[in-house]
């Protein structure tokens, strides 16, 4: 949808800017490993904690870790699409009108 919206408002920007815009990454490597590798340690963390929770009990069962690979690739590029609305077109008309806090605040809210 965030595609449609700026389609239809040719006179706010093209969509070749709205790619640009999106898709520029500001950011070292190292952040962007941080933040794919903490929800993986997170997870992790808890499925050991479940592990050790029920005492390994036949009832805990862990899938297969191979299908954590297509899991959360599919996670990324269909679960988390709609964030190319909220990031890349509210939060972008948002910061016109009030300061980085304020628009950080709205968005995120």
């Amino acid at each position: 949808m965030a595609y449609v919206a700026v389609a239809l408002t040719k006179s706010e920007g093209s969509l070749s800017e709205f790619n640009s815009r999106v898709f520029k990454f500001k950011e070292s490597l190292p952040h962007y490993l941080f933040a794919i590798l903490v929800p993986v340690v997170l997870g992790a963390g808890g499925l050991a904690a479940a592990f050790l929770l029920t005492g390994g009990s036949q009832s805990f069962r862990f899938e297969p870790f191979y299908l954590f690979i297509p899991l959360f690739l599919s996670s990324i590029f269909f679960g988390g699409i709609e964030e190319l609305g909220w990031r890349g077109v509210l939060q972008h008309e948002v910061s016109k009108r009030f300061n980085l806090f304020q628009t950080n605040l709205i968005v995120g809210l």
